[in-house]
C-alpha cells in the first residue's frame, strides 16, 4: 500500500515533469501529468484522513475508558465523509479502467461485462446522491459545505449521464476528481466551523498545540512534516498540508 512518503514524492515528481512539458510547450503532456499530480494529492488526502481517523477513534476509546466518554445521541447518524469520499474513488478508478479498455479498442470485446460495472456504478452513483440529500436535510453543515455538496450533486448528474450513455471520456474522470476535491473542501469548512465552535466554548484548552512547530520542539523530536512539506516546497493546497499537520500532532500524542 502507498505511504504518505511515497505519495508526496510521486505529487514533486509530477510537478516537476508539468513543469518541463509546459517549458516544451507540451500542453497535453503537461495536462496528463497535472490530473497523474490531482489523483495523487487526492489519494495522499484519502489515505491521512483514514489514519487521522483511526488516531481519533482510538483517542476516543481512550476518553470513554478514562469515563469522559458522552452519551450518543439519538437519531440518524450522518453519513460520513470518509464513506462517500471512498465510494467515489471506487468509481473514479473503474472508470479509468474502462476508458483504458475503450482505448486499447476492448469497448466491444465484452460488453456484457462492461454494462454489469456502468450499472453498478450507477447504483453506488445513486447511493452517494442519497447520501448527500442526508446530509444536507439533517442540517448542522455549514453554508460553505451546502454550497459544495450542490456542486457535488450537479457533476454527478453530469457523470451518471455519461455512465448511462456509455460516454466515458477523460471528461468524466476530470468530473470525477472534481467531485473527489468537493468533497474534500466541504469536509475541510465542516471541520474548520467545528475546530471554531470547540476553539470558543473551551478558550484556551489547547493552547500548548496551537503551534505545531512549537509542538514539535516541545516534544524534542525533530518534524517529518516540516522535513517532507515546507523543505520540499511541494505544490499541496492549504487543506492537504492542514490535513497532515493534524496527523502530524496525533502521531506525537
Amino acid at each position: 500500500k502507498p505511504t504518505i512518503k511515497k505519495h508526496l514524492k510521486n505529487i514533486k515528481g509530477y510537478d516537476r515533469q508539468t513543469l518541463k512539458a509546459l517549458e516544451e510547450r507540451n500542453v497535453v503532456k503537461a495536462a496528463t501529468n497535472q490530473q497523474l499530480l490531482m489523483t495523487e494529492a487526492n489519494e495522499l488526502a484519502l489515505l491521512m484522513g483514514e489514519i487521522l481517523k483511526e488516531m481519533q477513534k482510538a483517542n476516543s476509546q481512550k476518553m470513554c475508558s478514562g469515563g469522559q466518554c458522552k452519551k450518543p445521541g439519538n437519531g440518524k447518524p450522518k453519513p460520513s465523509y470518509q464513506q462517500m469520499k471512498s465510494m467515489q474513488q471506487q468509481i473514479k478508478q473503474q472508470l479509468q479502467s474502462i476508458l483504458n479498455e475503450m482505448k486499447q479498442g476492448q469497448k466491444n470485446g465484452d460488453g456484457k461485462k462492461m454494462s454489469e460495472q456502468l450499472g453498478k456504478m450507477i447504483s453506488m452513483q445513486d447511493k452517494m446522491n442519497q447520501m448527500l440529500n442526508e446530509l444536507m436535510q439533517q442540517g448542522g453543515i455549514s453554508p460553505e459545505s451546502a454550497k459544495k455538496l450542490q456542486e457535488i450533486k450537479n457533476l454527478m448528474n453530469d457523470v451518471q449521464k455519461d455512465i448511462a450513455n456509455k460516454n466515458i471520456s477523460n471528461q468524466t474522470i476530470q468530473r470525477q476528481e472534481q467531485i473527489l476535491t468537493r468533497l474534500l473542501e466541504a469536509e475541510k469548512a465542516d471541520n474548520e466551523r467545528d475546530t471554531e465552535n470547540k476553539r470558543e466554548s473551551q478558550t484556551g484548552k489547547n493552547d500548548k498545540i496551537s503551534n505545531p512547530n512549537d509542538f514539535f520542539q516541545y516534544k524534542g523530536k525533530k518534524s517529518t512534516y516540516d522535513e517532507i512539506l515546507f523543505q520540499s516546497n511541494l505544490p499541496l493546497k492549504k487543506y492537504y498540508q492542514e490535513l497532515y499537520r493534524k496527523y502530524m500532532i496525533n502521531l506525537n500524542k
